[in-house]
């Protein structure tokens, strides 16, 4: 899969990311996220939204998007980021 990461400057000094898929967001992708450790928001999914996190990132999208917003919850989110896109790179 070819991901490219956007990173847009948010308020406070924050940072919001943004990875472009070559395929849309579908199920598929939802259920291997929620199998690598990321919690599915069921009532998101319902409604065609994708909303997963865990302890260190919040990635919400619509289903059939080409994007996924990321949002980290730690300071340090350069690791954790680069762990994620070498995820993604792993989904077929």
């Amino acid at each position: 899969m070819k991901i490219d990461k956007i990173v847009v400057q948010a308020c406070c000094g924050r940072k919001h990311f943004v990875f472009k898929l070559d395929r849309p967001v579908d199920k598929l992708l939802l259920a291997f996220l929620a199998q690598n450790q990321f919690n599915e928001a069921t009532h998101f999914t319902k409604a065609g939204m994708l909303y997963l996190d865990n302890s260190n990132l919040t990635i919400t999208a619509p289903l059939g998007a080409d994007r996924l917003n990321v949002n980290c919850k730690k300071k340090d989110c350069d690791q954790i980021l680069n762990d994620f896109e070498a995820l993604l790179n792993n989904y077929n």
